[in-house]
């Protein structure tokens, strides 16, 4: 991080905020904070006013992002974003969106200043087309998929969703989820898709809570290439902490006791990165 002027968006309830708080190094800098949600931008309020911050220069504001620029031209030392560009991306005109964002962050940040970004990502070679093998005995398996899940309850679509088979919720997924995929079901019980597609699937399949809300967001839109393009596009040099990360607890934990992943020869495949971490830098002389 640079020091200086520093900004969280979609700052959340302001937890980075609080750990950049606790830096000595950025003791002297401006802490600011923007979130659309009034809900968490009231905590961050909330926060401030109970003492939480030590450094007196914390600031929050509620901004919807997508509405234009926020910031003065060449004004911010360090962008964070955390968990954010997803939702641009799926929420708005997927590249379109998301490029916008990037310039925008671009004009914003001053000549040798940095954007700090984490989020989920799409596998490389993610069009490639694999062999997806799912359990079928950890839960039920209807005939068909429902199609009336928005005309129930929250509680009632996270009781039915959770009571399917990772087989059978991988239906209900492509039949609710907002990017329609194709996937072809096989004699054997497995199915072949793309490996994004895929990976889109058994990164969401536990999101019973809000199943209808996290069905219209795209995890895979963008692999670390894609996102290593779009970034020098909006021009920024791309800095070597800049990488692709495997979350190895969501698998072991989440994904490969139900599912397994081969070529279409049936060689077993390595689970795919599922995170990014890109540090993007406003050139000095840019």
């Amino acid at each position: 991080m640079q020091p200086g002027r520093i900004v969280d968006i979609g700052c959340g309830a302001g937890a980075v905020l609080e750990l950049a708080d606790r830096e000595a190094s950025l003791h002297e800098s401006d802490l600011i904070g923007v979130e659309v949600a009034r809900h968490l931008y009231q905590e961050c309020v909330h926060k401030k006013a109970q003492g939480v911050f030590r450094n007196a220069n914390v600031y929050f504001f509620q901004r919807n992002v997508l509405g234009g620029a926020i910031l003065k031209d060449r004004s911010v030392d360090t962008t964070l974003t955390f968990s954010l560009t997803h939702e641009i991306w799926s929420y708005g005109q997927q590249w379109e969106s998301v490029m916008q964002f990037a310039r925008r962050i671009r004009d914003h940040t001053v000549p040798g200043g940095v954007w700090i970004n984490s989020d989920v990502c799409g596998p490389a070679d993610r069009r490639r087309q694999v062999i997806l093998r799912l359990t079928t005995t950890d839960g039920s398996n209807p005939p068909a998929p429902r199609t009336d899940l928005a005309e129930l309850t929250s509680g009632e679509v996270k009781r039915y969703v959770e009571g399917l088979s990772t087989r059978a919720r991988l239906d209900q997924f492509a039949t609710d989820f907002a990017f329609p995929f194709s996937y072809q079901a096989l004699d054997d019980g497995s199915v072949r898709l793309e490996l994004g597609a895929a990976m889109d699937y058994l990164t969401r399949k536990d999101y019973t809570d809000n199943w209808l809300s996290e069905t219209k967001e795209q995890f895979c839109g963008l692999d670390f290439a894609a996102w290593t393009d779009l970034l020098a596009s909006a021009g920024f040099e791309i800095d070597p902490a800049s990488t692709a990360i495997r979350n190895d607890w969501v698998i072991d934990n989440r994904i490969a006791p139900v599912a397994s992943l081969t070529d279409l020869d049936g060689r077993p495949l390595d689970w795919p990165t599922t995170h990014i971490l890109t540090v993007a830098r406003r050139p000095r002389n840019g």
